[in-house]
């Protein structure tokens, strides 16, 4: 049976105006992260899709596999699916 999990993170735009630190903004913008069993493969589409690395030194790459190491499980991550929407780091 294969197993999948699907991450969705939301965008967020902090420090409005004078708010400095105090305000931030909630948007209906996400990345979307698909793990399932595989061939240890990592699949972007989306904003980065041209720089971002497509092997296993992809950072959501390595830190799925730091977890199940840490916890002293099989890895479940083979396949990376990510759909980028925004930019993932500040310039």
């Amino acid at each position: 049976m294969e197993k999948n999990l699907t991450i969705k993170v939301p965008a967020s735009s902090a420090n409005i105006g004078p708010g400095f630190d105090c305000l931030a903004l909630a948007l209906d913008i996400w990345n979307t992260i698909t793990v399932s069993s595989g061939d240890n493969t990592v699949s972007i589409n989306g904003y980065g899709k041209e720089f971002l690395p497509k092997n296993q030194s992809n950072l959501i790459f390595k830190s799925f596999h730091r977890i199940f190491q840490e916890t002293g499980q099989s890895p479940l991550v083979s396949i990376l699916s990510v759909k980028t929407i925004y930019q993932l780091e500040k310039d």
